[in-house]
């Protein structure tokens, strides 16, 4: 009598028989991307890094003024729909002259946007009257109904740029001090010292705008301090205060390798190449990341 094992048996697989696909490890999708690329930047950003190369045109500083709208008045309306019900109503006409300010379109809806023209995302109005004339409109109703409030205040950034668009560079400057004067603590204070910084050097008072940037820039690890080195070493440079200037970038590239991500890494590179390369001697390039995509079978 043949022996029966205790262990179970494994069935023979009918040639037949389709086998079972497992999941696999897909090796070409496994993709390398470069080390020194950083996310792309959003427009608030990408119009900063390019404010300010040189004051003597007067195109660069109305963009900056725009900025300052298009980033300060939006915190500032998030800031004030914290606050009661009372200042809903303030709150609503300075979104609307922030919207009008930064997003703001001149043209047909029609021909901008096609058959979507019903629902435009962004404010369109017929000629570049129309537009400064429902920012004015905005800050006027503003004015007359919640005067004094943290909105009416915030508006003090949208008075500097659109002072900065017309170029009205003393007017900028006016419109920035008050709000530094009236908000001195204010989160967003110091998109006005930018400004305020800017709107002095258009009026060529370099001393003046650089004292405004050493306040932005503060103390090691301040916030925003990126922008300010790069001000002042730009600004110092265009005067032809070359030792300043270079002592400008070092601080930049100490506190801030080119190697690594900053926010005004790409300027301050060009800057240091005309002004002085070797401060960009060992400037190595960090290893590339890895992205694994876990999908379909390799081939």
């Amino acid at each position: 009598t043949p022996s029966v094992s205790d262990e179970p048996q494994t069935p023979e697989r009918d040639p037949g028989e389709p086998r079972m696909e497992l999941p696999t490890w897909n090796r070409s999708r496994t993709k390398r991307r470069g080390g020194d690329a950083v996310p792309t930047d959003d427009a608030f950003q990408g119009a900063v890094k390019q404010a300010g190369r040189s004051a003597a045109q007067r195109g660069r500083l109305v963009i900056v003024g725009v900025l300052l709208a298009a980033a300060g008045v939006v915190g500032a309306v998030v800031w004030q729909a914290t606050s009661t019900s009372s200042s809903a109503q303030a709150t609503r006409l300075l979104a609307g002259a922030a919207a009008m300010e930064s997003r703001g379109q001149i043209g047909d809806a029609q021909s901008l946007l096609g058959q979507a023209s019903e629902h435009p995302p962004f404010p369109i109005v017929a000629d570049e009257g129309a537009r400064k004339a429902s920012i004015d409109q905005s800050l006027a109703d503003l004015q007359s109904t919640a005067a004094g409030s943290g909105a009416a205040r915030a508006a003090g950034l949208l008075e500097g740029a659109e002072h900065m668009r017309e170029g009205d560079f003393a007017g900028a400057e006016k419109a920035y001090r008050g709000y530094l004067d009236a908000e001195p603590r204010s989160p967003i204070a110091f998109l006005a010292r930018e400004g305020l910084a800017l709107a002095l050097e258009a009026q060529g008072d370099v001393d003046g705008a650089l004292r405004e940037l050493r306040a932005l820039a503060g103390d090691k690890g301040s916030f925003y301090r990126e922008m300010a080195l790069y001000h002042q070493a730009r600004l110092l440079a265009a005067a032809s205060r070359k030792d300043e200037a270079i002592a400008a970038l070092k601080t930049y590239t100490e506190e801030y390798p080119i190697a690594e991500p900053s926010l005004a890494r790409e300027q301050i590179r060009a800057l240091a190449e005309v002004v002085d390369p070797t401060l960009l001697a060992g400037a190595d390039t960090p290893p590339p990341s890895v992205e694994i995509v876990d999908g379909g079978a390799a081939p």
